[in-house]
């Protein structure tokens, strides 16, 4: 009887075979999804791998799983690469796979690099050949599908931030085989009826195969030769087409293109509103200036105008005083006396002018009086 090994011992050795295999280790299994389970919180996918007759448990880590450019799903048939793995207390094996791709994806993938390649060496990806796109855009042309969530996203964010940029809606299918030939179209339609500034070709995200459309190679010729800026804002920011290298310009999202449209005018108006808060600071300090130098023009001329009323004041008071002094009242009131011949109402001024019995008339500081002239030799 041969010497018996422990269950352990024994899943060991087949865990060790499994894992050290190098074929096992890099594997392209063909296979349909089904008992699909996600983890959230941990961040794993397991399911089974099925072709109808056998299956295959599968796993799927978050760091693998955050690389997968699509969603699996129960029924989806698929072509996993990957590893196999051993639990050894358990004694079961799994399929854990690195990466991840519907079935038939492998051709046009291979198609899709084959035609990459052949258009960037002709040079119709290449920076130089791109055109600038205007600072500030008045009209543009929306080439997407009508009264779709990417169009309103758009629209929303235009309009609430830019209304003065008019946009034109050129609509086209955005997905299936009629994709290339209706925004070819659409483009051909906006070169001869519309004078835009510039195109932007909106799209929201998708299945790759849902993008495909975008992969076409007459409609990436048509673009580079285009005489309009073209902007492509095609899928989400990890999506990547034959269009997005073509265009003038490519953005992630319809979003990111609404938002890159009126930036520009978001710092053309936070710019003029800092100018004008400078503007009206300068003003205000200036005003200020103005406001001292007349406050000190009014100090200096009030205390001249002082001065001057001043000095008028005692000027005023020393004519006064000697217009009193030549006021012939002023004389009465010390003490003189003014005398006329009251027949003629003549002044005298010399004794010559009187006559002995005269009747004379003399005017006092209070009051007048007559009187006769004595008669006297003296007269």
């Amino acid at each position: 009887m041969k010497k018996s090994i422990s269950v352990s011992e024994l899943n060991f050795y087949i865990k060790n075979l499994l894992e050290t295999d190098l074929f096992l280790q890099d594997i392209w299994v063909l296979g349909e999804i089904t008992n699909l389970k996600h983890y959230r919180i941990g961040g794993q996918i397991y399911f089974n791998l099925t072709d109808g007759e056998s299956r295959i448990n599968c796993v799927v880590y978050e760091n693998f799983w955050q690389n997968m450019k699509f969603e699996p799903r129960e029924g989806s048939k698929v072509v996993a690469r990957g590893k196999l793995r051993l639990f050894q207390k358990k004694g079961t094996y799994i399929f854990q796979v690195f990466f991840m791709m519907k079935e038939g994806e492998g051709a046009v993938n291979q198609q899709f690099e084959e035609l990459k390649k052949k258009l960037y060496q002709e040079g119709l990806f290449a920076e130089e050949r791109k055109q600038a796109l205007p600072l500030y855009p008045l009209k543009v042309g929306l080439i997407t599908a009508a009264d779709s969530a990417a169009m309103w996203d758009f629209w929303t964010i235009v309009q609430d931030v830019a209304p003065n940029i008019k946009c034109v809606l050129i609509p086209a299918v955005m997905q299936g085989k009629d994709c290339p030939g209706s925004v070819i179209k659409a483009l051909d339609l906006v070169q001869q009826y519309h004078k835009l500034d510039l195109v932007i070709i909106l799209r929201g995200g998708g299945d790759p195969q849902d993008l495909a459309g975008f992969n076409d190679e007459a409609l990436v010729r048509y673009i580079a030769g285009f005489k309009l800026p073209v902007v492509a804002a095609i899928g989400h920011e990890v999506d990547y087409s034959l269009v997005d290298l073509v265009a003038d310009l490519r953005l992630p999202t319809p979003t990111a293109a609404a938002q890159y449209l009126v930036s520009n005018y978001q710092n053309l108006e936070r710019n003029a509103k800092e100018y004008l808060n400078l503007l009206t600071e300068k003003i205000e300090f200036k005003m200020k200036e103005i406001e001292n130098i007349i406050k000190e023009i009014y100090t200096k001329s009030k205390r001249v105008l002082d001065g001057q009323q001043e000095n008028a004041k005692m000027r005023l008071s020393y004519l006064l005083k000697r217009l009193e002094n030549v006021d012939p009242l002023h004389k009465l009131q010390q003490g003189y006396g003014i005398s006329k011949i009251f027949e003629t109402g003549e002044i005298i001024k010399s004794v010559k002018q009187i006559k002995g019995g005269q009747l004379l008339q003399t005017k006092l500081y209070d009051g007048e009086f007559k009187s006769v002239v004595e008669k006297d030799d003296g007269i």
